[in-house]
Protein backbone atom coordinates (compact mmCIF):
# COMPACT_ATOMS: atom_id res chain seq x y z
CA UNK A 1 0.00 0.00 0.00
CA UNK A 2 1.70 3.18 -1.23
CA UNK A 3 1.30 6.39 1.64
CA UNK A 4 -1.04 8.08 -0.55
CA UNK A 5 -3.60 5.23 -0.19
CA UNK A 6 -3.65 5.75 3.78
CA UNK A 7 -6.52 7.54 4.92
CA UNK A 8 -4.56 8.80 8.21
CA UNK A 9 -2.61 11.07 6.02
CA UNK A 10 -3.64 14.27 4.17
CA UNK A 11 -1.41 14.60 0.68
CA UNK A 12 1.12 16.62 0.73
CA UNK A 13 -1.02 19.30 -1.53
CA UNK A 14 -3.60 19.36 0.74
CA UNK A 15 -4.19 22.12 3.03
CA UNK A 16 -5.29 22.78 6.99
CA UNK A 17 -8.32 25.09 8.30
CA UNK A 18 -6.69 27.51 10.40
CA UNK A 19 -8.25 29.23 13.17
CA UNK A 20 -8.50 33.37 12.72
CA UNK A 21 -8.36 35.83 15.15
CA UNK A 22 -10.24 39.22 14.76
CA UNK A 23 -8.45 42.03 15.84
CA UNK A 24 -9.53 45.44 16.76
CA UNK A 25 -12.01 44.76 19.04
CA UNK A 26 -11.82 43.77 23.19
CA UNK A 27 -13.72 41.43 25.18
CA UNK A 28 -16.44 43.16 27.67
CA UNK A 29 -14.99 44.00 31.12
CA UNK A 30 -18.69 43.38 32.67
CA UNK A 31 -21.01 45.64 34.46
CA UNK A 32 -19.66 45.48 38.15
CA UNK A 33 -18.74 49.05 38.45
CA UNK A 34 -22.42 49.85 38.10
CA UNK A 35 -23.69 47.43 41.10
CA UNK A 36 -20.72 48.64 43.23
CA UNK A 37 -21.82 52.52 41.96
CA UNK A 38 -25.33 51.59 42.65
CA UNK A 39 -24.70 50.47 46.60
CA UNK A 40 -22.46 53.78 47.24
CA UNK A 41 -25.31 55.84 46.28
CA UNK A 42 -28.01 53.64 47.90
CA UNK A 43 -25.18 54.07 51.33
CA UNK A 44 -25.15 57.82 50.79
CA UNK A 45 -29.12 57.96 49.89
CA UNK A 46 -29.33 56.33 53.47
CA UNK A 47 -27.33 58.56 55.33
CA UNK A 48 -29.09 61.45 54.43
CA UNK A 49 -32.66 59.99 55.82
CA UNK A 50 -30.72 58.82 59.03
CA UNK A 51 -29.78 62.94 59.35
CA UNK A 52 -33.70 64.02 58.21
CA UNK A 53 -35.12 62.18 60.78
CA UNK A 54 -32.46 62.98 63.48
CA UNK A 55 -33.26 66.71 62.65
CA UNK A 56 -36.66 66.34 63.47
CA UNK A 57 -39.40 66.70 66.34
CA UNK A 58 -40.77 63.79 68.02
CA UNK A 59 -43.83 63.60 66.55
CA UNK A 60 -41.82 62.69 63.29
CA UNK A 61 -39.54 60.61 65.10
CA UNK A 62 -42.94 57.89 66.73
CA UNK A 63 -44.35 58.27 63.33
CA UNK A 64 -40.93 56.81 61.16
CA UNK A 65 -40.66 54.72 64.11
CA UNK A 66 -44.25 53.36 63.97
CA UNK A 67 -44.04 52.81 60.39
CA UNK A 68 -40.46 50.35 60.85
CA UNK A 69 -41.93 48.34 63.38
CA UNK A 70 -45.53 47.72 61.76
CA UNK A 71 -45.11 49.03 57.82
CA UNK A 72 -48.70 46.63 56.77
CA UNK A 73 -50.77 48.66 59.76
CA UNK A 74 -49.26 51.59 58.72
CA UNK A 75 -50.40 51.27 55.59
CA UNK A 76 -53.58 50.56 56.07
CA UNK A 77 -54.81 53.15 58.65
CA UNK A 78 -53.55 56.41 56.50
CA UNK A 79 -52.38 59.49 57.44
CA UNK A 80 -53.15 63.25 57.49
CA UNK A 81 -50.04 65.65 56.76
CA UNK A 82 -48.56 67.53 59.12
CA UNK A 83 -45.91 70.33 59.30
CA UNK A 84 -41.96 68.73 59.93
CA UNK A 85 -40.24 72.04 58.97
CA UNK A 86 -40.20 74.84 56.08
CA UNK A 87 -42.86 73.90 54.34
CA UNK A 88 -42.01 70.22 54.41
CA UNK A 89 -44.63 67.88 55.33
CA UNK A 90 -45.09 64.17 56.45
CA UNK A 91 -48.41 62.06 56.68
CA UNK A 92 -48.47 59.68 60.03
CA UNK A 93 -51.01 57.15 60.13
CA UNK A 94 -53.18 58.33 62.47
CA UNK A 95 -53.93 54.70 64.28
CA UNK A 96 -50.22 54.31 64.83
CA UNK A 97 -49.78 57.84 66.43
CA UNK A 98 -52.84 57.82 68.52
CA UNK A 99 -51.66 54.72 69.93
CA UNK A 100 -48.41 55.46 70.52
CA UNK A 101 -49.31 59.13 72.12
CA UNK A 102 -51.88 57.51 74.61
CA UNK A 103 -49.53 54.88 75.46
CA UNK A 104 -47.09 57.10 76.33
CA UNK A 105 -49.81 59.53 78.29
CA UNK A 106 -50.85 56.68 80.11
CA UNK A 107 -47.35 55.84 81.48
CA UNK A 108 -46.91 59.40 82.25
CA UNK A 109 -49.87 59.45 84.28
CA UNK A 110 -49.09 56.19 86.28
CA UNK A 111 -45.77 57.54 86.97
CA UNK A 112 -47.52 61.15 88.36
CA UNK A 113 -49.60 58.52 90.49
CA UNK A 114 -46.59 56.68 91.84
CA UNK A 115 -45.26 59.82 93.31
CA UNK A 116 -48.67 60.96 94.56
CA UNK A 117 -48.35 57.60 96.80
CA UNK A 118 -44.80 57.73 97.43
CA UNK A 119 -43.42 60.82 98.13
CA UNK A 120 -44.37 62.02 101.52
CA UNK A 121 -44.63 65.87 100.46
CA UNK A 122 -47.75 64.49 97.69
CA UNK A 123 -49.27 61.82 99.63
CA UNK A 124 -50.17 64.27 102.44
CA UNK A 125 -52.87 66.26 99.96
CA UNK A 126 -53.79 63.06 98.07
CA UNK A 127 -57.28 64.29 98.95
CA UNK A 128 -56.58 67.68 96.78
CA UNK A 129 -54.00 66.51 93.72
CA UNK A 130 -55.89 64.89 91.31
CA UNK A 131 -54.27 63.49 88.20
CA UNK A 132 -56.45 62.30 85.48
CA UNK A 133 -56.35 61.23 81.35
CA UNK A 134 -58.82 63.56 79.62
CA UNK A 135 -59.31 64.34 75.99
CA UNK A 136 -57.00 67.39 76.00
CA UNK A 137 -54.12 65.44 78.15
CA UNK A 138 -53.09 64.81 81.38
CA UNK A 139 -54.77 67.23 83.87
CA UNK A 140 -53.08 67.65 87.02
CA UNK A 141 -55.52 69.42 89.71
CA UNK A 142 -54.71 71.02 93.03
CA UNK A 143 -57.88 71.24 95.01
CA UNK A 144 -58.54 73.80 98.36
CA UNK A 145 -60.46 71.94 101.07
CA UNK A 146 -61.80 72.53 104.35
CA UNK A 147 -58.55 71.08 106.06
CA UNK A 148 -56.70 73.21 104.39
CA UNK A 149 -56.19 76.15 101.11
CA UNK A 150 -53.25 76.75 98.65
CA UNK A 151 -53.79 80.08 98.50
CA UNK A 152 -55.80 82.26 101.09
CA UNK A 153 -58.42 83.63 100.20
CA UNK A 154 -58.64 86.66 97.77
CA UNK A 155 -54.32 86.08 97.51
CA UNK A 156 -52.40 85.01 94.58
CA UNK A 157 -49.67 84.26 96.92
CA UNK A 158 -48.30 80.77 96.45
CA UNK A 159 -48.09 78.63 99.60
CA UNK A 160 -45.16 77.01 100.82
CA UNK A 161 -46.86 73.61 100.83
CA UNK A 162 -47.93 74.50 97.17
CA UNK A 163 -44.57 75.85 96.31
CA UNK A 164 -42.74 72.43 97.65
CA UNK A 165 -45.56 70.43 95.93
CA UNK A 166 -44.44 71.84 92.40
CA UNK A 167 -40.92 71.77 93.36
CA UNK A 168 -40.66 68.09 92.83
CA UNK A 169 -43.64 67.47 89.85
CA UNK A 170 -41.93 70.19 87.79
CA UNK A 171 -38.85 67.87 86.73
CA UNK A 172 -41.07 65.65 86.11
CA UNK A 173 -43.30 67.48 84.01
CA UNK A 174 -39.46 68.72 82.12
CA UNK A 175 -38.97 65.14 81.09
CA UNK A 176 -42.09 64.14 79.96
CA UNK A 177 -41.77 67.32 77.46
CA UNK A 178 -45.72 68.31 76.51
CA UNK A 179 -47.06 71.56 76.10
CA UNK A 180 -48.78 72.90 79.16
CA UNK A 181 -51.73 75.00 79.99
CA UNK A 182 -51.83 76.70 82.95
CA UNK A 183 -55.89 77.27 84.66
CA UNK A 184 -56.77 79.36 87.43
CA UNK A 185 -60.51 78.74 88.93
CA UNK A 186 -61.86 80.50 92.04
CA UNK A 187 -65.42 80.03 93.62
CA UNK A 188 -68.26 81.87 93.19
CA UNK A 189 -67.89 84.13 96.94
CA UNK A 190 -68.08 88.00 95.02
CA UNK A 191 -64.32 89.65 95.28
CA UNK A 192 -62.75 92.90 95.06
CA UNK A 193 -63.69 95.83 93.50
CA UNK A 194 -64.75 96.44 89.77
CA UNK A 195 -61.07 96.67 88.47
CA UNK A 196 -60.24 93.43 90.23
CA UNK A 197 -62.82 90.51 90.21
CA UNK A 198 -62.56 86.69 90.26
CA UNK A 199 -61.37 87.00 86.67
CA UNK A 200 -58.34 88.95 87.19
CA UNK A 201 -57.91 86.40 90.65
CA UNK A 202 -57.62 83.43 88.75
CA UNK A 203 -55.26 84.97 86.17
CA UNK A 204 -52.67 86.09 88.66
CA UNK A 205 -53.16 82.56 90.52
CA UNK A 206 -51.97 80.77 87.73
CA UNK A 207 -49.28 83.11 86.66
CA UNK A 208 -48.06 82.62 90.36
CA UNK A 209 -47.95 78.94 89.31
CA UNK A 210 -46.34 79.80 86.04
CA UNK A 211 -43.51 81.46 87.48
CA UNK A 212 -42.98 78.88 90.12
CA UNK A 213 -42.56 76.11 87.38
CA UNK A 214 -40.25 78.42 85.17
CA UNK A 215 -38.25 78.80 88.75
CA UNK A 216 -37.92 75.08 88.93
CA UNK A 217 -37.03 73.79 85.56
CA UNK A 218 -39.78 74.74 83.47
CA UNK A 219 -38.85 76.28 80.28
CA UNK A 220 -41.20 79.29 79.00
CA UNK A 221 -40.93 77.69 75.56
CA UNK A 222 -43.39 75.02 76.61
CA UNK A 223 -45.93 76.79 78.54
CA UNK A 224 -48.30 77.20 76.08
CA UNK A 225 -51.64 78.62 77.53
CA UNK A 226 -52.23 80.48 80.90
CA UNK A 227 -56.14 80.39 81.11
CA UNK A 228 -58.32 82.02 83.34
CA UNK A 229 -62.07 80.84 84.08
CA UNK A 230 -63.09 82.82 86.91
CA UNK A 231 -66.36 80.37 88.41
CA UNK A 232 -67.18 79.90 85.18
CA UNK A 233 -66.48 76.34 85.55
CA UNK A 234 -67.20 75.26 89.24
CA UNK A 235 -66.48 72.03 90.40
CA UNK A 236 -69.64 72.26 92.26
CA UNK A 237 -72.04 73.56 90.61
CA UNK A 238 -74.30 73.03 93.20
CA UNK A 239 -72.27 74.50 96.22
CA UNK A 240 -70.93 77.32 94.31
CA UNK A 241 -69.01 78.87 97.85
CA UNK A 242 -67.34 75.70 98.35
CA UNK A 243 -63.37 75.36 98.49
CA UNK A 244 -62.95 72.46 96.38
CA UNK A 245 -64.06 75.35 93.52
CA UNK A 246 -60.70 77.24 94.21
CA UNK A 247 -57.88 75.31 92.39
CA UNK A 248 -55.08 75.52 90.06
CA UNK A 249 -55.24 73.76 87.13
CA UNK A 250 -51.82 71.84 84.97
CA UNK A 251 -52.40 70.54 81.42
CA UNK A 252 -50.03 68.33 80.08
CA UNK A 253 -51.23 69.20 75.96
CA UNK A 254 -51.54 65.98 74.30
CA UNK A 255 -50.11 65.77 70.79
CA UNK A 256 -53.08 64.44 69.23
CA UNK A 257 -54.99 67.66 69.95
CA UNK A 258 -52.47 69.28 67.97
CA UNK A 259 -53.04 66.59 65.27
CA UNK A 260 -56.59 66.82 65.36
CA UNK A 261 -56.33 70.47 65.08
CA UNK A 262 -53.88 70.25 61.78
CA UNK A 263 -56.56 67.80 60.19
CA UNK A 264 -59.26 70.10 60.80
CA UNK A 265 -57.40 73.10 58.50
CA UNK A 266 -56.98 70.59 55.88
Amino acid sequence: MNESSNPDHGGEGESHPHKRHKHGKHPHHGGAWKVAYADFVTALLALFIVLWVMGQDDKVKEAVQAYFRDPTGYSKVGGVPFSVGKGATISPADGAVKAAAERKMEEDLAKLEEMLEETAELSKFSDQIVFELTDEGIRMEFRDAPKFSFFRIGSAQVSPELEEIFRILTPEVVRMNYPVVIEGHTDDRPYGTKDYTNWELSADRANAIRRTMLYYGLLKERVSEVRSYASTRLLKPAEPLAEENRRVSILLKSPLVQLNAGKSTL
